[in-house]
């Protein structure tokens, strides 16, 4: 699927979320704006089933943990769970993430990556790597209410090279050589993405191709 589509379902999903608010507010189904504000975790279920049958790209588990946590939020905004009742759900939905955070769209667990890959993770917490490979073909970086930071100033690009990087309440900060050219493609959503690598100007630079999907979190690339 290509980035246009992936936009075209995001707007799609964010458009039916306004419409179906805005006629709550006018009071179509019923409910007050004071009602209409408990159904908020509403967005985060949107979002997470977007991501999860339209764009279809990345770990299984970041979407998994927004329904999850879109679903618990509802149900104590309308009063059907209590907090204090509630808060098992939250250790549920993490060890629900840390269980899925290897599992991709299309196939399983992936197998353990040679020096040449990276496979960085942060859930709830923080990670770091170097690489220092001279044959660097991509991977992975996650990070989902944490940082990860990636470090690969001391490698070489292999051609084609590709890193896909999900940032979800958390922030990824990766560094590159100055000669590399680093395209980055992606989507962020209530986040940003900042390439602030300067460009080099040999056309013949090595390049590394970066998708990058950003929720509620921050992307930034640099020397």
């Amino acid at each position: 699927m290509n980035l246009q589509r992936q936009h075209t379902g995001l707007a799609v999903v964010l458009i039916l979320i306004g419409v179906f608010f805005l006629l709550a507010n006018l009071g179509l189904f019923g409910l007050d704006i004071g009602n209409t504000l408990r159904l908020w975790p509403i967005i985060l279920m949107g979002l997470g089933l977007w991501m999860l049958f339209i764009e279809r790209k990345g770990s299984v588990s970041g979407p998994v943990v927004l329904i999850g946590l879109g679903t618990t939020f509802l149900l104590t905004s309308l009063d059907v769970l209590a907090w204090g009742s509630a808060w098992p759900l939250f250790v549920v939905v993490a060890g629900v993430a840390i269980l899925l955070q290897g599992v991709q769209f299309g196939k399983g667990a992936e197998a353990p990556v040679g020096e040449d890959t990276v496979n960085l993770v942060a859930i709830f917490s923080g990670a770091e790597r170097r690489i220092s490979s001279k044959s660097f073909h991509g991977g992975k970086v996650t990070a989902m209410f944490g940082g990860s930071e990636l470090d690969l100033r001391s490698a070489e690009l292999a051609p084609g090279a590709t890193l896909n990087i999900s940032a979800m309440f958390g922030g990824v900060e990766m560094r590159v050589p100055q000669k590399w050219r680093v395209d980055v493609h992606g989507t962020a959503m209530f986040g940003g993405i900042e390439n602030k690598q300067g460009q080099p100007e040999d056309p013949n630079s090595p390049v590394l191709t970066v998708n990058a999907s950003v929720m509620f979190g921050g992307l930034e690339v640099k020397n």
